[in-house]
């Protein structure tokens, strides 16, 4: 499981960043650049050279970048989310439609084909994501996205009722299923919910008082479920104030993370292993430069895309 969230700080620079939730049978992922310059051979269509340099947290297999989550050097950014028991990609390639792009080539198609999520939308009307997985002993994953440039958030699916279909995301924030739709509807369920403190009140003749702060919270579920990450991560999303510099807006992001992760211990799965919060993670557009903090180390680690990494024909390994 997983949450990603985004938010842009008072110049409208991007700051985008995720939890990837896992068991200890991990992908051994680190942070990958790919450089302008790179060829990216896609399974069904024309490869090509990448023209905007990519940075974010994945493995290379073979010289070949397979992303959890990236920002590109013009601020766009994306990630995978699971979407267990809703995904759908058929193996069959669509004829009557202009690009058959497989899941894993999603996230790079995406950050280098586009300046802009209203580019992007335009496209994703002529697009269908193909099955195909990258080796056999790979399957494709199931997987939705969260998708931003600051100036507008989608989150992509691909079901086998509605086909591919991108969504509006007002709140900037992505769990993983039930479907999107129904995570917007849920939110309904919380307007009560409120940074501010409530006030007395009396019902007949009993005063009933606050004990202590955040009584506006009351009815903000914290457990670690996908339907209670998505209301808890848009909720402090929408309350966290606009922060100024680069040091203030990383500190929000995984602030926010934090307080939706899990734990080591507090989730076991249905396969009996404990499921938890392996990495956080934050790309900052206004410095080009990817934070990231894993599950059993105090220390946020950062790398950033230079001018001197930025070009090339190789994967760059920043481990």
């Amino acid at each position: 499981m997983c949450t990603g969230i985004t938010f842009t700080d008072e110049k409208g620079q991007v700051y985008f960043g995720r939890n990837l939730d896992l068991d200890d049978n991990n992908y051994g992922e680190h942070p990958l650049i790919v450089p302008r310059g790179y060829h990216m051979q896609y399974r069904h269509m024309p490869a090509k050279e990448i023209s905007k340099a990519i940075i974010g947290m994945g493995m290379n297999v073979g010289n070949y970048p397979l992303l959890f989550e990236a920002g590109n050097e013009d601020g766009m950014c994306i990630a995978n989310l699971n979407f267990p028991k809703h995904a759908y990609f058929s193996e069959e390639v669509q004829t009557d439609k202009e690009y058959n792009v497989t899941p894993y080539e999603f996230m790079i198609w995406v950050l280098d084909s586009f300046s802009s999520v209203k580019e992007l939308k335009e496209a994703l009307k002529d697009t269908y994501l193909v099955g195909t997985p990258f080796a056999p002993s790979m399957p494709i994953a199931p997987v939705h996205w969260l998708i931003s440039d600051g100036k507008d958030t989608i989150v992509v699916e691909q079901t086998k009722e509605l086909g591919l279909v991108a969504y509006d995301d007002g709140v900037d924030v992505l769990t993983n299923s039930p479907d999107f739709w129904w995570h917007l509807q849920n939110l309904n369920n919380y307007l009560g919910l409120s940074s501010q403190d409530v006030t007395n009140t009396t019902w007949n003749r009993q005063k009933l008082q606050f004990q202590g702060i955040g009584t506006g919270q009351l009815g903000l579920r914290g457990d670690s479920s996908t339907q209670s990450r998505f209301v808890k991560a848009a909720f402090l999303n929408a309350n966290y104030p606009t922060q100024e510099g680069e040091n203030a807006n990383v500190a929000k992001l995984f602030n926010i993370l934090w307080n939706v992760a899990m734990p080591y211990g507090s989730v076991v799965n249905e396969n009996g292993a404990v499921e938890y919060t392996i990495y956080s993670s934050c790309y900052s557009q206004a410095t080009k430069t990817y934070y990231y903090r894993r599950a059993k180390e105090a220390m946020i680690h950062s790398c950033s895309l230079t001018e001197e990494n930025s070009v090339g024909t190789e994967i760059v390994d920043l481990k």
